[in-house]
């Protein structure tokens, strides 16, 4: 058995093979599985790239790559933001909508929830799991933690720090402070999805 992989040889069909040898060929199969996810990211980010909302704006550079891992993980993404201080408009806090594209058809409502929901409460589950990995060796303070915040009717909810909503009742100086650190647990994290998905 290949030490810390949990694989025996006869899995790979290399029974009679060395182990040196099939420990060479197993090695090989873990860099074409690599190359072929960097691959996959590369194309999807370029595609991401691509993307513009309804004032024709794109993705902002300092969360499309979270955005894009996410979406290599079957998790859908309909908007996100990487945070801006005034005199810029929008959230001071990054953050990112995961939800199941909404269906064109409106004259079922009954029949929309029964698609949508469960839909979302498994990216809602798939996060979960994500964010426990996450925070297994890592404890900022509680309002730098990513979250949930629930929107709409269907399950869909916003991945942000605990702490994003409060900086409307700060000042600018405190919440420089916060713009910074929130930014940087969604840096944290996309390094941690890249770490997951495309290896060391």
């Amino acid at each position: 058995m290949v030490q810390g992989s949990g694989l025996k040889n006869h899995v790979w069909g290399f029974d009679s093979l060395p182990r040196h040898q099939f420990e060479m060929i197993y090695s090989s199969q873990l860099k074409t599985i690599n190359k072929i996810q960097k691959q996959q990211f590369q194309d999807k980010f370029i595609s991401n790239q691509l993307i513009t909302d309804g004032l024709g704006k794109k993705i902002d550079p300092g969360i499309i790559e979270a955005v894009t891992f996410l979406n290599l993980l079957e998790i859908p993404t309909t908007q996100s933001c990487e945070g801006h201080l005034p005199p810029i408009i929008g959230d001071s806090y990054p953050w990112i909508e995961i939800s199941t594209p909404e269906i064109n058809k409106w004259d079922d409502i009954g029949q929309i929830e029964k698609i949508l929901k469960p839909r979302n409460l498994k990216s809602q589950k798939a996060m979960l799991i994500l964010l426990d990995e996450f925070y297994i060796n890592r404890n900022p303070p509680a309002h730098v933690r990513l979250t949930f915040r629930f929107i709409g009717i269907y399950g869909d909810f916003r991945i942000q720090s605990l702490g994003g909503m409060a900086m409307e009742i700060n000042p600018l100086k405190e919440n420089r402070i916060l713009h910074q650190n929130y930014r940087d647990e969604m840096a944290a994290f996309t390094e941690f999805l890249k770490t997951k998905i495309l290896g060391k």
